[in-house]
């Protein structure tokens, strides 16, 4: 059997505006010109007791001045924008999404980092929202210091660049009238901020669902990638199952009938899982109580999404075949992994360890030599070091793994 599996570079191969970066731009581009109040934020004429959103309204400014000059960008936003609204008017929860504490961070740190690298396009926000949540987990709040809290976001403000406190209103406006008591307040605090990531991922969804349903027109085959029934390929990947890591769909323009296995959900599902690994799954801390909710595989139950995958690997299961002669035999099936577009990221280190574990090759494919060198860095750093030095470039063990140049693969 052989399992494809992919990564949001699979979907950037295919020219989607997946990345964070790009659904940060285009919310931004979105908010100046769906929400023309935002020039007032942080202003006399805009009620904003602590003055927080005069940062935001800096933070904006700083990324428009980045992205307007741009035309890529504001071509895309165009395209999608009409999409965009159409699925938002159908969200009530997304109403205010400017203020949603996850979305103000994210794009706090894009600022940041943009000033940087007016080029830098990457933003990984799993990781964010995961620095995001553990810097909470040490402090003592009220609700007095829920109007801003003690984290410090560094960013460009007029010429120099300063720190300033991270305000979490929604936090604050749920929590501020209720008669919550103190030993109460921490978990509160915590299953508000699981609500607002839930809205975080329904943006994100809607923005990714605008961009896939305009694309689908659009997507042409770029990889040698064939299904198992495909009689007239002569030369590529043959492929009976899929993992896919993205939320969207784009895989099935290569093997329609082949089923797949979306580790994270897919735009069809009332939920996708957007949240973070254990930070240290190895600890019993009690601490960790906080922000059991935000890890993904417990997402995935209570989502009620299965791990189907397992059911794929049976490297170690034998299957009986009667011969010829009547008589019966164990004949052992292998099964090889394809990784395309996936930059083996430690946040998907478990999924991924089961996919590398009863297999009988592993193939890695890279774009180029910076891509190939981080792949090896997160491959070392899933593996352990007796793991790698046992099974990377090693063709008499079971998996063998190999990086490839995905050039061979490409058309």
């Amino acid at each position: 059997m052989n399992i494809l599996v992919v990564g949001n570079g699979f979907d950037l191969a295919h020219e989607l505006p997946t990345r964070y970066s790009d659904f940060l731009d285009f919310m931004t581009l979105y908010i100046t010109k769906n929400y023309p109040n935002w020039k007032n934020w942080g202003t006399n004429s805009f009620h904003d007791e602590n003055n927080n959103f005069k940062h935001y309204n800096s933070i904006l400014w700083n990324i428009l001045s980045k992205i307007s000059k741009n035309s890529k960008v504001h071509i895309l936003f165009n395209e999608y924008e009409e999409n965009f609204k159409e699925l938002m008017l159908k969200e009530k929860s997304l109403e205010k999404f400017y203020l949603n504490s996850f979305f103000l961070y994210c794009l706090g740190v894009y600022s940041y980092k943009k000033n940087f690298d007016s080029e830098f396009n990457w933003v990984d926000i799993e990781e964010e929202i995961s620095h995001f949540l553990i810097s909470f987990q040490s402090k003592s709040f009220t609700k007095d210091s829920l109007k801003l809290t003690s984290i410090q976001l560094p960013f460009l403000y007029g010429d120099s660049y300063t720190t300033i406190p991270f305000f979490i209103p929604t936090v604050y406006q749920a929590l501020k009238s209720k008669n919550i008591p103190m030993e109460l307040l921490r978990k509160e605090i915590f299953t508000c901020l699981f609500r607002e990531l839930e809205v975080f991922s329904l943006l994100l969804k809607i923005y990714l669902k605008a961009v896939s349903e305009y694309s689908k027109e659009h997507l042409e085959k770029i990889f040698k990638i064939n299904a198992e029934d495909d009689f007239e390929a002569t030369e590529g990947i043959f492929i009976n199952r899929i993992v896919s890591f993205n939320y969207t769909d784009t895989v099935k323009i290569y093997t329609p009938n082949a089923p797949v296995h979306f580790v994270n959900g897919n735009l069809d599902n009332n939920k996708i899982i957007l949240g973070i690994e254990n930070p240290s799954p190895e600890k019993n801390n009690s601490v960790i109580d906080d922000i059991v909710s935000f890890f993904k595989n417990v997402q995935r139950v209570q989502y009620h999404m299965f791990y189907d995958y397992k059911n794929w690997i049976p490297y170690t299961s034998p299957l009986i075949v009667e011969n010829e002669d009547k008589s019966k035999s164990k004949v052992y099936t292998s099964t090889n992994i394809y990784i395309i577009g996936h930059s083996l990221a430690l946040s998907d280190k478990y999924i991924l360890t089961d996919l590398m574990t009863d297999v009988n090759t592993v193939t890695i494919y890279y774009h180029d030599k910076k891509d190939m060198e981080d792949k090896i860095r997160n491959l070392y750093k899933i593996l352990g070091d007796k793991k790698f030095s046992q099974h990377v470039n090693n063709n008499t063990a079971r998996p063998s793994i190999n990086l490839v140049n995905q050039s061979e693969i490409t058309i």
